[in-house]
């Protein structure tokens, strides 16, 4: 059995950190008994989607377009059972992961 130690590394401009920074995104509430809300502020015009998994990677919302202009996303946790979820928001260049506790 051989287990290689892989390293991906990206270089940000210092344009992207300033985006990335400028970046306004809450999810509400947390810890939630199911319906979430995305709350969007300063999101620029680049493509952004989501994607939920389970603590064990297993996805369960696949890649979603967030629309250009939204402030809000509603996203129903109400039929996954209790635990903790990943909720990954990103684009092209940059990614923010919120852990959800659904209860």
């Amino acid at each position: 059995l051989y287990l290689d130690d892989i390293n991906i590394y990206y270089d940000i401009s210092i344009n992207d950190k300033e985006i990335f920074n400028k970046l306004d995104i809450n999810v509400m509430p947390n810890p939630s008994s199911g319906i979430i809300e995305l709350k969007l502020d300063n999101l620029p015009t680049n493509d952004f989607h989501y994607k939920l998994t389970n603590i064990a990677g297993k996805q369960l919302i696949k890649k979603t377009y967030i629309k250009e202009g939204s402030s809000i996303v509603k996203i129903d946790l109400s039929s996954y059972p209790s635990g903790i979820y990943l909720l990954r928001v990103f684009n092209e260049h940059q990614s923010k992961v919120f852990k959800i506790i659904r209860n």
